[in-house]
């Protein structure tokens, strides 16, 4: 007579999925293994990390503000003559309290000292900048940023081919500081020669190449008196955007709340498996060890 089938006590379990345990008795919470005491680290890091960013970019934000404000402030006044503001002896941090102040000056184009600035942008169309000396009659000159020409027009083939009209003009602008060559990567002018295209309106360069001696700032011009016609079309005024920075800061301060909720949401759903008696871990070794 055969007797009845037995089950064999240590056979595998067939069903798939987490497997069922019962860490409660181990000593030792599923959320102190290794593995999650690591993403506790990397998650404390994020969220003490993230809102640092954030404040940094919300005090750039608050600078970039007081930047603006006082430099509107400065285009909003009455341009004064340039010699009450400007000589050849104002130093760079000088220079720095001085831009966009405006000024109005009298004098004579260098015509044929004029060139032309690479890579300049108006209303998103490129092309060149006219930088031109204005001498001033004392054996000085201003250099002028007369305004831009497009890449398609008459100066095409020579952008220095818009020349300014002869005789006395009256220009009025307001300062800007003069460009400098970069030190490690990007696009320089050659340190020798005569150039008739540069990538910076830096003015030590260009006094290398003017009869007259160059005062240390550049007049961004506004408007002449007599014109000069259709072209060159002066530049505006650069507007900075503070709001840049507090879309940065916004966006660190939502990564943190998105990290830290969605791990509260990850610390619960943890927490209930494990007192349903699931170890949902997804780390293989952790999951398939006998936790007895």
């Amino acid at each position: 007579m055969v007797g009845p089938r037995t089950r064999r006590e240590d056979a595998a379990p067939t069903a798939t999925g987490p497997r069922p345990t019962d860490d409660r008795g181990s000593g030792r919470h599923p959320l102190l293994r290794p593995i999650w005491i690591v993403g506790h680290v990397v998650v404390l890091v994020v969220l003490v990390t993230f809102p640092m960013l954030g404040l940094w970019q919300w005090d750039r934000y608050q600078q970039e503000q007081a930047v603006a404000a006082a430099q509107s402030a400065r285009l909003d006044a009455a341009p004064v003559p340039l010699a009450q503001v400007l000589g050849p002896s104002v130093t760079e941090e000088q220079a720095a309290t001085l831009e966009y102040t405006p000024v109005t000056v009298s004098g004579t184009w260098a015509a044929d000292e004029q060139v032309a600035q690479r890579n300049r942008d108006l209303d998103g169309q490129l092309g060149f900048d006219l930088l031109a000396p204005l001498e001033l009659g004392d054996g000085t000159a201003v250099l002028v940023r007369r305004g831009f020409v497009p890449p398609d027009g008459p100066s095409s083939a020579d952008p220095t081919a818009d020349t300014p009209i002869a005789g006395t003009v009256t220009v009025t602008g307001f300062l800007e500081v003069s460009g400098r060559q970069p030190e490690g990567l990007g696009a320089r002018d050659a340190d020798d020669g005569v150039l008739s295209t540069v990538f910076h309106a830096d003015v030590d360069r260009l006094d290398r190449q003017s009869e007259a001696d160059l005062l240390p700032m550049v007049v961004h011009l506004t408007s002449q008196v007599p014109s000069d016609g259709p072209l060159p079309v002066p530049q505006p005024a650069p507007t900075p955007d503070p709001t840049q920075n507090l879309s940065y800061t916004l966006q660190w301060f939502a990564f943190t709340v998105i990290v830290g909720v969605g791990y509260a949401f990850v610390l619960v759903r943890r927490v209930r498996d494990h007192r349903d008696g699931v170890d949902s871990d997804v780390d293989p070794l952790l999951r398939d060890r006998d936790p007895r």
